[in-house]
């Protein structure tokens, strides 16, 4: 999948030129749950689709979100660190504070599971979420996806300059075959 529209989406390959938008869409509402720098410099957005340039289709496939009617990039999502001999991979996805409870995570991410399980065949996905980040982990059970413990202490949160403990959510294939026609139900309904 290169490309991908949905009801309301255009899920996409990034190109260079991306960073402009994207930087604008990174502020502190963003990078807290992320554990990036704030404030969000011009390279750090070059270096993000640089990198998601480079390791396409590699390591990871990292993918633009893009409102289909504004065409304004609404964030980011996709699996990154492949481990293809146990196909396996995280996914990874944020939405700018703007576009937020708007539905656009979920209808993203549920076109780039489709992707992971169906059209490259792959067996798990694993995720990573901060425990203090209530709709993140909120979307992941709503993806079906199962909590699988909880990694304490992970990272450091540049804000509260405290480490924060990590949920840690996966799913299989199976799962996500069961969950993903209700899934398709209720985003069409959006």
């Amino acid at each position: 999948m290169i490309s991908k529209n949905t009801r309301r989406l255009i899920i996409r390959k990034p190109l260079k030129t991306d960073w402009r938008e994207i930087h604008s869409l990174i502020d502190k509402n963003v990078t807290k749950n992320f554990f990036t720098p704030y404030p969000y410099l011009e390279k750090h957005s070059k270096n993000l689709i640089d990198y998601a340039i480079k390791e396409w289709s590699k390591n990871s496939y990292e993918f633009i979100i893009q409102e289909k009617d504004t065409k304004e990039i609404i964030g980011m999502a996709g699996v990154k660190k492949i481990d293809k001999f146990n196909k396996s991979s995280y996914l990874f996805f944020w939405v700018g504070s703007k576009y937020r409870n708007k539905g656009y995570a979920l209808e993203s991410i549920s076109e780039i599971l489709d992707f992971w399980f169906n059209g490259l065949k792959m067996r798990k996905l694993i995720s990573e979420v901060a425990t203090f980040n209530i709709p993140s982990n909120k979307l992941h059970k709503k993806l079906g996806m199962k909590l699988e413990g909880v990694k304490r202490k992970e990272y450091l949160n540049p804000f509260s300059k405290e480490y924060a403990d990590m949920n840690l959510y996966g799913i299989f294939k199976d799962e996500w075959l069961k969950v993903n026609l209700k899934l398709k139900e209720v985003i069409n309904k959006k």
